[in-house]
């Protein structure tokens, strides 16, 4: 497979293993490319474990269900298709704001934004557990 660019620094990416799966990731911006399946994947394994202060954090971040104008006036190719991807937040009750693809439903995150998508996902099923 010939390495994908990255929507955001035009780069090439490479693949790195993230909870047991390849995933691409740009070294300059340290954003991450994930078709669905993976991230499905990613989101539902807890191999890696995150620190709870930083889990708290991210909770008492206020979410503003409005996607940011910074965000929606990126205009960021879809790496696989080049289909242009669109801004959409992960939850509305979360600050984080993802990059969908609607042809190949791949996903971009910004540096960081994997992570917190992953706290947010285990912190969830921790409630839910008791």
């Amino acid at each position: 497979m010939n390495s994908l660019d990255c929507p955001v620094c035009k780069l090439p990416m490479s693949s790195r293993s993230y909870e047991g799966k390849p995933i691409e990731q740009c070294s300059n911006c340290l954003g991450h490319w994930v078709v669905k399946a993976k991230l499905q994947h990613v989101v539902l394994t807890r191999i890696l474990r995150f620190d709870a202060h930083l889990a708290v954090q991210l909770a008492k971040t206020p979410a503003n269900r409005a996607i940011s104008m910074a965000e929606t006036s990126r205009k960021l190719a879809c790496p696989t298709c080049n289909v242009e991807l669109t801004p959409r937040k992960f939850a509305d009750d979360t600050p984080i704001v993802i990059n969908r693809c609607v042809g190949c439903e791949g996903t971009w995150l910004d540096r960081h934004e994997l992570e917190q998508v992953q706290m947010i996902v285990e912190a969830i099923d921790d409630l839910l557990r008791g």
